[in-house]
């Protein structure tokens, strides 16, 4: 009897120390740091881009929370290509395929047609160019660089592994784009950068998984909407580690 009193404390304290909720242990995780590849949609097309955030539990479901997202390509711009002319028009007016579509202008330094599209003050006034010139060689690259700073609210429907949020923000975006025109016996060589700098809103949808202790999946859903009426849509998985 006496060694069943002794050891009945014992057996409660261990079946309390097994019953204790992770979600109740979670609290003590203030702080979350993330890294994410993941995929751009700008303009109808897919670029390799890379997130980041970093985080600070104010609340059992609110974070407060900074977002870093680096896109291999001008949001709104040119995009990142190559465009060979066989030279057999008569007007660089005529180029609308480096603008992928819209109207293009070269002379005079502005390419209008598409929100976004930068300007090229140091652009010279192309002459017309006669038929049958040889073949032009143009390409265009650049980047965008999306910092935000905002909240993320995980649902009430959590559970010890599976967190359901939502995520909003307002920041700043910056886009680098450069084009380049080959030399010919017409034109000297081009080779021109613009930058543009502006607000960006972002809001998401996402999940978090937790792997084994503090380590987790997470799986998002972003749309950021940027100065000059552009929109990016960037889907994809990280990991996160809270702690």
């Amino acid at each position: 009897m006496s060694t069943l009193a002794k050891t009945s404390p014992l057996a409660a304290l261990m079946t309390l120390a097994l019953l204790v909720p992770s979600t109740a242990r979670a609290q003590d995780q203030r702080f979350r740091a993330s890294f994410a590849p993941a995929a751009a949609s700008i303009s109808g097309d897919a670029e390799l881009a890379l997130g980041g955030t970093f985080g600070y539990r104010a609340s059992k479901h609110l974070w407060f929370e900074g977002d870093l997202t680096w896109i291999d390509a001008a949001a709104g711009g040119l995009g990142n290509r190559e465009v060979s002319f066989g030279g057999f028009a008569t007007s660089l007016a005529s180029y609308t395929d480096i603008g992928r579509g819209g109207p293009v202008r070269f002379g005079g330094g502005t390419l209008p047609g598409r929100p976004g599209l930068p300007n090229f003050p140091g652009l010279p006034v192309l002459p017309i160019l006669p038929g049958g010139i040889s073949q032009l060689r143009a390409s265009t690259d650049g980047s965008t660089l999306i910092g935000t700073m905002g909240v993320r609210w995980e649902l009430p429907v959590e559970t010890v592994r599976f967190r359901p949020y939502v995520a909003g923000g307002i920041g700043l975006n910056n886009t680098d784009q450069r084009f380049r025109l080959s030399a010919t016996s017409f034109i000297p060589e081009i080779d021109e950068s613009a930058s543009n700098t502006g607000y960006a809103l972002s809001g998401g949808v996402g999940a978090s998984v937790r792997v084994a202790g503090q380590l987790w999946a997470d799986m998002e859903a972003k749309y950021f909407r940027l100065s000059q009426d552009r929109d990016v849509m960037r889907v994809g998985g990280g990991v996160a580690y809270r702690f």
